[in-house]
C-alpha cells in the first residue's frame, strides 16, 4: 500500500503544496526591498554558478552537495541548488529532445539522397551547440526553508511573508493582500 493510500485509510489528509507567484511588492516599505534587493544578486549569482555546473560538468541533482562559497545561509544555499537543479534537468532533457530530432533530419536527409529523392535546394542539417540558460529576470523558487506565508489576525494584510536575509535571524516580514 502506498504512503499515501495508508493516510488516507487512517483519516489523515493528504498534504497539499501550495505555491504563491508572483508577488507585488507595493506595500513593501523601502528599508524592506533594500534587504530583498541585497539578497537577490547573491542568490541568483550562486543559482547561475550552479545551473552552469549541471549543464556542463554534473548531473543535475537537487541533493547536490554545496561546492561554492557564499555569504547565503546553508538553507538559501539549498534553495539555489534545487533551483538550478531543476532548470539544469529541464535544458539538458530538452536539448536531448532537440539533439534526437536533429539526428532523425539527418537520417530523412541521407535517406532522400540515397534514393535520389532530395529536393536540390535541401541542405544537410548541421547541429549547433545550446548554449547554458543564463539568468535575466529576477526569480526566486523559495522553500519554506526560507521563505514561510503566515497567516495575519491582526492586520489589514491577509498574510505575512516571512523571508531570510542575508542578516543571521534578521528576516523580513512582507505583507501580502490576496486579490478580492
Amino acid at each position: 500500500m502506498t504512503q499515501q493510500r495508508q493516510r488516507l485509510s487512517q483519516g489523515i489528509s493528504p498534504t497539499l503544496t501550495k505555491a504563491v507567484t508572483h508577488i507585488r511588492l507595493i506595500e513593501v516599505n523601502p528599508g524592506k526591498l533594500a534587504a530583498l534587493d541585497a539578497l537577490a544578486p547573491v542568490y541568483l549569482a550562486l543559482c547561475q554558478q550552479y545551473v552552469t555546473l549541471f549543464c556542463t560538468d554534473k548531473y543535475p541533482e537537487k541533493f547536490h552537495a554545496p561546492v561554492f562559497t557564499t555569504p547565503l545561509s546553508e538553507r538559501w544555499h539549498r534553495v539555489a541548488i534545487q533551483q538550478a537543479a531543476g532548470i539544469a534537468q529541464s535544458w539538458r532533457t530538452t536539448k536531448e529532445q532537440a539533439y534526437q530530432e536533429y539526428l532523425d533530419d539527418v537520417l530523412e536527409y541521407r535517406k532522400q539522397r540515397a534514393e535520389g529523392k532530395l529536393d536540390p535546394q535541401a541542405k544537410e542539417p548541421v547541429w549547433k551547440e545550446w548554449d547554458v540558460p543564463t539568468f535575466t529576470v529576477t526569480c526566486i523558487q523559495a522553500t519554506v526553508n526560507v521563505v514561510v506565508l503566515v497567516p495575519s489576525n491582526d492586520s489589514t494584510f491577509d498574510y505575512w511573508l516571512k523571508i531570510s536575509t542575508l542578516e543571521f535571524r534578521k528576516q523580513l516580514l512582507v505583507p501580502v493582500k490576496l486579490a478580492g
